[in-house]
């Protein structure tokens, strides 16, 4: 595939030429970027972390928000159940 795109000679009049050309460059960009992201920088990990972290662990998120509502419901002098 990367021979074919070296090899070719561009004309702008072969335009299915130019487009098999332009898309063999973009296969070849979006794999070596994936392969980076994922095998380099370990996206996955610092996804999971940042999932973590956003959700405050394991149920955390769910204990505050409730706090959180029941503190607005006393403002308001209103009762929560």
């Amino acid at each position: 595939m990367l021979t074919r795109l070296c090899l070719a000679a561009l004309k702008y009049s072969d335009l299915a030429g130019l487009e098999r050309s332009i898309d063999d460059a973009y296969s070849i960009a979006s794999q070596r970027l994936l392969e980076v992201f994922f095998d380099k920088f370990v996206l996955l990990d610092h996804l999971r972390a940042l999932k973590s972290y956003l959700m405050l662990g394991a149920g955390d998120f769910a204990e505050l928000l409730m706090e959180a509502l029941a503190y607005g419901f006393q403002i308001f002098g209103e009762s929560p159940s």
